[in-house]
């Protein structure tokens, strides 16, 4: 554990404070323009299990993604009940390694996780329409 605490605080300004700034700007100013009347707005904050399974040499990501997935739970607790935003929180268990030879090493090619993490998200927020019961169904993080 070399950390010092200058990377730790550099760390965690950008991925806690980070996500404070943006789960605070984003009810106030996002723009819903494009949603289809009805619909809720999504607010989707990227993650991993690194803070169920935190790895020593990760160890300043590990922490600030501990401090970052605290605060999404948050911001789907307040965000959807006073804003009716959904707020929903992709993660992603395995690296993203490209392989020399092009492709990738891991299952997580970038497409690939478009469709199969991301994708899910959209399609989930578009059935649920208005409806107050199936707002209380959403399901926030979906590992892949």
């Amino acid at each position: 554990m070399s950390l010092t605490p200058e990377v730790l605080t550099a760390d965690f300004k950008i991925a806690a404070v980070g996500l404070l700034v943006a789960g605070q700007w984003f009810p106030k100013h996002a723009n819903k323009d494009h949603i289809p009347t009805g619909e809720y707005p999504l607010l989707l904050v990227t993650g991993g299990v690194l803070d169920k399974n935190p790895m020593p040499s990760y160890s300043s990501l590990s922490a600030a993604k501990s401090a970052s997935q605290n605060l999404t739970d948050q911001f789907s607790q307040v965000l959807t009940s006073e804003h009716n935003i959904l707020v929903g929180q992709p993660l992603v268990v395995q690296p993203i390694i490209p392989n020399q030879e092009g492709g990738w090493l891991t299952k997580l090619d970038p497409e690939v996780i478009v469709k199969e993490v991301f994708l899910p998200f959209l399609e989930a927020r578009e059935s649920i329409g208005v409806n107050v019961e199936g707002i209380k169904g959403w399901i926030r993080d979906r590992v892949w």
